[in-house]
C-alpha cells in the first residue's frame, strides 16, 4: 500500500493558515453575499463579504423601499445579521473567520469576536471587541462562539446567543444590547429563544433531466498501444512485498478492482507461484489486502472491512500450492502493516475506528492466529507508549519495531510486549526527519527507514542504532526511483525497492543494478496519468513512472515522444496534469509542488524540452489549461482561477461564481475552441451534491451559472462554447449551454458502465466539432461528431 496519501490531505489546511491547537471540524463553512430584509420588508441589507470565511471587510448596501439609503465599505464582515424597520442593524462578525484562521500572515491569533449595531446610514454606534481563545476540546472552533442572533426592532433589543465553553455543560449565554442607543445590558444565563445559525442552504440536486435517446456519429477508434510481449508479465500492479528465508519474493498482485493474485518468484525472477485469491468482496472493496511471510511456505495475509466498528479477516496462505485457509475465530479491527515473527506468529499494526475517533493497536497473534497481547494506543507522550504508529517489522533478532510518524522515533518491543528501548531519528540522523513512513528489516538486527521526501529518504541503521548508509534510490541514468510500494532487504542483505510495476535490487550506494518485470523506459506508454488534448486532435498521453508526454494524431499513430530530465520526477505521478497548444508546444506537471510553487516542464513543438516555468499563484494546486493562442492559459487553483499571459502576469482573478457566490473548492475546466470557458465547482457523484458549471468567456466575464445534477461526473466533463458534455454511470449526455437537455445514449464501449472503473475522461476537439471520450487504463479513445 503507499504510504505517501496521507500527506495531501493537510496541503489545504496549512496553505490557507497556521492550524490552530484544536483540530478542524470539516471543511470550512464559506460565507457567501447576504440579504437581509425588516420585518416589514421596506429596509434590505446586502453583505458582500470581501473573503470566502468572512474574514477582513465586506461591501454593504442598505436600501429603504427599493432605494439606495448607504451603501460603502466596513473593516468587518457581518457573518450573521438583522435589520429592524427603524433601519437599526445589529450583527457580529469574527476577524479571522468562524475557525480562527488569519488571512493575511502577518496577522496571527485566532482573531476577535466583533458585536455591532449601525445605522442605515452606515455609522457605527457599537463595536464590542473580545479577543478569541482556543476551545479545551477537540474539533471545536475557538471561543467565544455565536450559536445565533436575535434582531428585534419592537422590544430595541439585540441578542447574541454564545456557546457555553464547556461543551459538555451546555449553558449558553445571551449577550444582550439595546439598539437604540447601543448600550450593553448584560450577559445571561438565559433569553429569548434564538433559532441556532442556519447552516448554508443546500441547493437541491436537480432531478436527472429526460433525454432524447439519440447516438453520436461514431467518427473512429484508436489505441495508444505500444509493441511489447504478447502475454503480460506477472510482475505488476504490485501492492507491497516480502521475501522467505530463501529469498524467494511474494507480492499481492492487484488483477483488477477487486481481485488479487498471490505471486511468487525466484530470487532471480522465475515464476514459481501464481495464485488467485478468492476474497470475499466486503473484504476486497478496502483497498489491498497485505501478505507477510511467517515461515517455512507459509504466509500470512489480512484484510479488512472499512468504516466504525470494522473488522479484519486474515488467513493462511501455502506459497506451495497456493492454497488460502481461514484463521477461524481471528479477531482485529483494521489492519494497516502486518510482520511474521520469527516464532511462526505475526504482529499487526491495527487501528480501531470510532465514530468520533481512532485507536491504533499493536496486536501479538500466535501460531494458530489466536490473540497473545495487545498494546493500545497512549496519548499522554511516554517514550515507552504507542502513541502514532506508522509502520512495524521484526528484526533479525526477533524485536518489534514500531516507527513512530509524529515523533520519529523507532520504538523497539519484545515478543512478550515488554518496551525495549527508542532510537530518535532526529538525534542519530543529525537532521530532522521529513516524514518517516515506513520500515524494513534489515541484518545482523537493524532496520530500514524510507523518509518520504526526506534528504536523502533511505537510512540503514544498525541494531543500536547508528546510522550505516545514506543513499536516494536511483536509475543508472540519475532517474529516481518511487520507492512508495515497498522497500525490503532480502536474506544475503541486498536492498529491494519497488514501484508497482518491477521490483529493483540496488546497489550499496541505492543504484539499481537489477529489475524483474517491466523497468521503465520513456520511449514506451506503460500505464498513464494523465491525458489532454489540443484543438487540432493531436493527444498528449503522459506516462505515470517516467513522465514522458507521448504525442498521438487522431488515427493513434505516435509523432513524437517529449522526455524530461532524470532530475525531473522524482515519483510515480498520482496528480498529474497538461496543457496542450494548438501550436504543439505542452506543458507538464508531476503534481507534488508543496509546499514550494507548482512547476510545469516545458516541450517545444518539435518535442524538445525547453525548460522549467512557474507561475506561483496557488500553493495548493494549480491547474494549467490552454487559451486561445499560445501562451495563454487559464489556471485553476484550489479555489480561485487566474487568466495569465505566459510570463505569468495574471491578467483577471476569478474568485466568484456568475451569480456572485464564491467559487470555492474547484474541480476541474474545459476552454472552448474559441477561448471561452466553463469551471466545476462544488458537487460531488458519491456525495449527492449538485455541481456547479460556471461558465465565462475568453476574458473571464461572467455568462451563466448550470446547475448539474449530482448523479454526473466530472472526471468527464468537457465544453465547446455551444455545448456541455459529462456523463452518468450509464450514458454520455449533451446539453446545451442554457442547460437545456440535448441528447443521451450509451455508447458502444466495452467496461464503460463499470463503475468502479472512473479513469474516463471527455474532450471537445478539432475546433469544438468532435467528443473523444477516452480510457486512461485501457489507452483507447473513441471519436464522437458534435452535432
Amino acid at each position: 500500500m503507499h504510504k505517501r496519501h496521507s500527506i495531501p490531505i493537510i496541503i489545504a489546511s496549512l496553505f490557507l493558515g497556521v492550524i490552530p491547537a484544536v483540530a478542524q471540524r470539516g471543511p470550512r463553512p464559506v460565507l457567501n453575499p447576504k440579504e437581509y430584509r425588516s420585518s416589514s420588508g421596506s429596509f434590505v441589507l446586502t453583505v458582500d463579504p470581501s473573503d470566502l470565511y468572512g474574514r477582513g471587510e465586506a461591501d454593504y448596501r442598505v436600501t429603504k423601499q427599493g432605494v439606495v439609503v448607504w451603501e460603502g465599505k466596513k473593516p468587518f464582515t457581518l457573518y450573521e445579521a438583522g435589520v429592524t424597520d427603524d433601519g437599526l442593524i445589529g450583527g457580529y462578525a469574527y476577524t479571522h473567520g468562524i475557525e480562527g484562521y488569519f488571512r493575511e500572515s502577518g496577522n496571527k491569533g485566532l482573531g476577535e469576536l466583533h458585536v455591532v449595531i449601525m445605522r442605515a446610514t452606515g455609522e457605527v454606534l457599537l463595536d464590542d471587541v473580545t479577543q478569541r481563545t482556543h476551545s479545551r476540546f477537540l474539533h471545536m472552533p475557538p471561543n467565544p462562539l455565536a450559536q445565533g442572533i436575535l434582531v428585534d426592532g419592537s422590544k430595541d433589543r439585540l441578542v447574541v446567543v454564545v456557546q457555553d465553553e464547556d461543551v459538555n455543560r451546555r449553558e449558553n449565554s445571551w449577550w444582550t444590547y439595546q439598539l437604540s442607543t447601543a448600550k450593553g445590558l448584560g450577559k445571561y444565563g438565559s433569553g429569548p429563544e434564538v433559532p441556532p445559525r442556519a447552516p448554508p442552504a443546500e441547493i437541491k440536486p436537480p432531478d436527472l433531466p429526460s433525454f432524447p435517446d439519440r447516438p453520436l456519429r461514431l467518427l473512429g477508434k484508436f489505441t495508444l498501444e505500444q509493441p511489447g510481449p504478447a502475454t503480460a508479465s506477472p510482475i505488476r500492479d504490485i501492492s507491497g512485498f516480502d521475501f522467505d528465508s530463501r529469498g524467494q519474493i511474494g507480492f499481492i498482485r492487484r488483477d483488477s478492482p477487486r481481485k488479487f493474485s498471490f505471486v511468487l518468484i525466484a530470487p532471480d525472477g522465475p515464476l514459481i507461484r501464481e495464485a488467485p485469491l478468492p476474497i470475499p468482496d466486503e473484504f476486497a472493496m478496502n483497498g489491498v489486502p497485505k501478505a507477510a511471510w511467517v515461515e517455512s511456505n507459509r504466509w500470512v495475509m489480512v484484510a479488512s472491512r472499512y468504516g466504525v466498528g470494522a473488522k479484519a479477516a486474515a488467513w493462511w496462505l501455502n506459497a506451495s500450492d497456493g492454497t488460502l485457509t481461514r484463521i477461524a475465530g481471528f479477531d482485529s479491527p483494521f489492519i494497516e502493516e502486518v510482520a511474521g515473527l520469527r516464532d511462526g506468529g505475526f504482529v499487526a499494526l491495527a487501528r480501531n475506528r470510532s465514530q468520533y475517533s481512532m485507536e491504533a493497536q499493536l496486536i501479538c497473534f500466535g501460531t494458530t492466529g489466536q490473540i497473545r497481547w495487545r498494546l493500545r494506543q497512549d496519548n499522554r507522550g511516554s517514550i515507552g507508549a504507542l502513541f502514532s504508529p506508522k509502520d512495524i517489522t521484526v528484526t533479525s533478532d526477533n524485536r518489534i519495531a514500531v516507527l513512530d510518524v509524529i515523533r520519529h522515533t523507532v520504538q523497539y518491543f519484545s515478543t512478550n510486549e515488554n518496551f525495549l528501548t527508542a532510537v530518535k531519528l532526529d538525534e542519530v540522523w543529525g537532521r530532522k526527519a521529513n516524514y518517516p513512513s515506513s520500515i524494513a528489516a534489515d541484518k545482523e538486527g537493524g532496520v530500514l527507514v524510507n523518509d518520504f521526501r526526506g534528504n536523502p529518504p533511505v537510512v540503514r541503521m544498525d541494531a543500536d542504532g547508528k546510522v550505516l548508509a545514506q543513499f536516494q534510490p536511483k536509475h543508472p541514468d540519475g532517474r529516481i526511483i518511487d520507492s512508495g510500494r515497498g522497500i525490503k532487504v532480502d536474506p544475503s542483505g541486498r536492498v529491494w525497492v519497488c514501484d508497482g510495476e518491477c521490483l529493483l535490487r540496488l546497489s550499496d550506494e541505492g543504484v539499481a543494478e537489477r529489475v524483474l518485470g517491466s523497468a521503465p523506459t520513456q520511449e514506451s506508454l506503460s500505464r498513464m496519468a494523465t491525458l489532454t488534448v489540443d484543438q487540432l486532435g493531436r493527444l498528449y498521453a503522459v506516462d505515470d513512472r517516467t513522465g514522458s508526454v507521448h504525442v498521438y494524431d487522431q488515427t493513434g499513430s505516435r509523432l513524437r515522444v517529449c522526455k524530461p530530465d532524470p532530475s525531473d520526477i522524482k515519483s510515480k505521478l498520482f496528480r498529474a496534469h497538461a496543457a496542450a497548444f494548438d501550436d504543439g508546444t505542452v506543458y507538464f506537471s508531476d503534481g507534488e509542488s508543496f509546499p514550494g510553487k507548482p512547476r510545469f516542464i516545458q516541450y517545444a513543438p518539435n518535442g524538445q524540452r525547453v525548460g522549467v516555468k512557474e507561475f506561483g499563484l496557488d500553493q495548493v494546486k494549480e491547474h494549467w489549461y490552454a487559451q486561445t493562442q499560445a501562451p495563454h492559459f487559464l489556471v485553476l487553483g484550489y479555489q480561485n482561477a487566474f487568466l495569465v499571459d505566459g510570463i505569468g502576469k495574471v491578467a483577471r482573478t476569478i474568485k466568484r461564481r456568475p451569480d456572485r457566490n464564491w467559487l470555492d473548492v474547484t474541480s476541474g475546466a474545459s476552454v472552448a475552441a474559441d477561448g471561452s470557458f466553463a469551471i466545476l465547482s462544488g458537487g460531488g457523484h458519491w456525495l449527492g451534491k449538485p455541481w456547479h458549471v460556471n461558465l465565462y468567456s475568453a476574458t473571464g466575464e461572467p455568462v451563466r451559472l448550470v446547475t448539474m445534477p449530482a448523479g454526473f461526473m466530472d472526471s468527464c466533463f468537457a465544453y465547446t462554447g455551444r455545448h456541455l458534455a459529462t456523463r452518468t454511470e450509464s450514458d454520455i449526455c449533451l446539453f446545451k449551454v442554457t442547460g437545456e437537455p440535448l441528447l443521451q445514449f450509451s455508447p458502444p464501449v466495452d467496461e464503460f458502465k463499470e463503475i468502479r472503473n472512473r479513469r474516463w475522461s471527455c474532450f471537445a476537439t478539432v475546433g469544438g466539432r468532435e467528443l473523444w471520450l477516452a480510457s486512461l487504463d485501457r489507452k483507447s479513445v473513441w471519436r464522437f461528431e458534435l452535432p
